[in-house]
């Protein structure tokens, strides 16, 4: 009897999952083709870069966004997925976007067993359907850029870790967490926060059953694997230790006079129109005119670097204020009314929150500890709707566990027969 009630369950589950699935990958496909028109529109944006060196790889040219310089302005996660693609897709960017938007299909599906493993499957359902509309998920989908990939990733990572419980000795559980946290890692290398933060977690979350050496290694070791042969490719090329070439731009796009300057730009990325560096420019030397001479992509990374520095320390009493502008693009938005649909968003999360401290729910820890990392992001870079997304994912999975419970809370309050159900 047992047997037969778990097989019906995981049908049950099963069914739910595929329907989940074919709203998502329906709605994304509406949006995509009808209302932006995406799947068929030209290159734009960052997707050029992944392209480009997708491209380039395919044709035996190396990992170069010109096909001539070497590059590590972009991590190497996205890229070789995009070279598979391109390759099983006879380089059609067509057929690319649409495997980017099944994957975002399957994300929300990711989502729904997550929310089933950590919470109830009431939680599960309403955070699933809200992902399946959720605008940035939706829209971002037919991109051919990293942040569906990085979603993904995450979510499969965040569903092995509750797959595993408090034991670590579900030895495949935990190996897939690490192997999703490393393929992570190199497709958004500012990952790399995460990781004291996820050492700290495995600690008290292991300790009492004895397994915090077996989780740190099944988690951190398939990370390094995927992480030492990109870290050793870019010390060969720059005789120094990097993840990426890319930090100069980011810093300085968000700390420049510019942006110090105008009160309307504070947090956001928005790099001046003159870089203030000779031989040198807003993106990467390789995207440039090749007939002009520029700098190295490791020395021009520093430079900008530099100067974001300098401009910090040259408006540092501004920097306060620069930082509450970032936090507010991380929970809220830029305009009033996305701000205002998002209130009740994080009203449920911080009473669902509260609830699971309350009740003391070890499982949910691993959640809140991840949003460490966008939080510390946020304060060093910044951030807006695409870049939260990893964010988002939690936000709304606590804010639905919330909303169940404040539901249950009201109804008990009203007199509704029936104790508060624990969750």
């Amino acid at each position: 009897m047992k047997g037969k009630a778990n097989l019906v369950t995981t049908m049950r589950v099963g069914y739910l999952a595929g329907g989940i699935f074919v709203l998502s990958l329906i709605i994304r496909l509406i949006a995509n083709s009808y209302l932006s028109d995406t799947l068929h529109a030209p290159l734009s944006g960052d997707e050029p870069t992944y392209v480009n060196i997708a491209l380039n790889l395919l044709s035996g040219s190396g990992y170069s966004m010109n096909g001539v310089d070497p590059t590590a302005f972009r991590a190497p996660g996205y890229p070789l997925f995009l070279v598979f693609v391109l390759f099983l897709t006879g380089k059609s960017l067509l057929l690319a976007r649409i495997v980017n938007i099944l994957m975002g299909a399957v994300t929300v599906v990711l989502v729904l067993l997550l929310g089933e493993r950590m919470f109830d499957r009431t939680t599960a359902l309403i955070a699933s359907l809200v992902l399946s509309i959720y605008p940035v998920f939706v829209g971002i989908s037919g991109e051919l850029i990293s942040d569906t990939l990085f979603v993904f990733l995450v979510c499969a990572f965040l569903l092995m870790i509750a797959l595993a419980g408090d034991n670590a000795r579900s030895r495949w559980a935990m190996l897939g967490a690490g192997l999703f946290l490393g393929w992570a890692l190199v497709t958004r290398t500012e990952l790399l926060a995460f990781f004291p933060f996820l050492i700290v977690w495995s600690y008290f979350h292991f300790r009492k059953t004895g397994t915090v050496g077996r989780a740190l290694i099944f988690l951190l070791l398939p990370a390094m694997c995927f992480a030492l042969p990109w870290v050793y490719r870019n010390y060969t090329l720059y005789n120094k230790f990097t993840m990426t070439t890319g930090v100069g731009a980011v810093a300085w796009g968000v700390h420049n006079p510019k942006t110090f300057g105008d009160w309307t730009l504070m947090g956001g990325w928005y790099p001046p129109k003159d870089s203030l560096l000779s031989n040198a420019g807003e993106r990467p030397p390789a995207l440039r005119n090749p007939a002009t001479t520029y700098l190295p992509e490791r020395e021009w990374d520093r430079q900008l670097l530099a100067r974001a520095i300098q401009s910090i320390k040259s408006n540092i009493r501004s920097m306060p204020k620069m930082e509450i502008y970032k936090l507010r693009l991380l929970f809220a938005s830029p305009g009033a009314v996305e701000s205002l649909v998002r209130f009740p968003l994080f009203f449920f999360f911080f009473f669902g929150m509260t609830v699971s401290l309350i009740r003391r729910e070890r499982r949910h820890t691993i959640l809140y500890v991840f949003l460490m990392f966008p939080l510390l992001i946020t304060l060093v870079s910044y951030t807006d709707p695409r870049l939260r997304m990893a964010a988002d994912v939690i936000f709304i999975l606590v804010g639905g566990y919330g909303l169940v419970n404040y539901v249950r809370w009201i109804r008990s309050k009203l007199g509704t027969p029936g104790e508060v159900p624990a969750g």
